[in-house]
């Protein structure tokens, strides 16, 4: 009787690992799949950033003042004050829209590789300062902690704010 049952668990036990590993191997094969896509993809530029351009808060200059803007869009509106030519970047309807993807410009990073390649370079900057820069710019006033990103800040503001209200809001009186 205790063999059987043995037996029984035995069976019940290797069924469950074996379909546990077949979870795992269609994982893995769709993330082969889906790196095997982005690497062949031919709508995704990849672009490789320096950490000064990458820090600087003016990446795009007037060719005629060299006045600096954050964004390429404020430079093209900019360049209509120096009557340069203003045209807008059309495409044709079938064409697909080329996604630019940003990698990391420290070369032991992850995001170094093409395949975890960061999709916007607002989150590019974001993860730089927050895993391989020193600098950190924004303090608490409350408590002092510094951070290196503003969001951060923001975020652990509205924690220690919140602490603080209750450690000073006194006794609380129910009914």
């Amino acid at each position: 009787m205790q063999v059987l049952r043995f037996t029984i668990y035995l069976q019940i036990y290797l069924s469950e690992i074996s379909l546990f590993i077949f979870y795992i191997n269609n994982y893995f094969q769709f993330c082969k799949f889906k790196i095997v896509l982005m690497m062949t993809d031919p709508n995704i530029i990849f672009e490789e950033v320096s950490p000064t351009t990458l820090l600087d808060s003016n990446r795009f200059t007037c060719d005629v003042c060299l006045q600096g803007f954050p964004r390429k869009q404020n430079l093209s509106l900019h360049q209509r004050v120096h009557n340069l030519p203003f045209t807008l970047k059309t495409r044709a309807p079938n064409d697909p829209v080329p996604r630019k993807k940003y990698l990391c410009p420290e070369p032991t990073c992850v995001h170094h590789i093409r395949s975890h390649a960061i999709g916007d370079f607002g989150g590019l900057k974001k993860h730089y300062l927050r895993k391989h820069s020193t600098h950190k710019n924004y303090k608490c006033v409350t408590c002092s902690k510094a951070y290196s990103v503003h969001a951060d800040l923001k975020a652990h503001v509205r924690i220690c704010a919140g602490k603080n209200n209750l450690r000073h809001s006194g006794p609380r009186l129910s009914r």
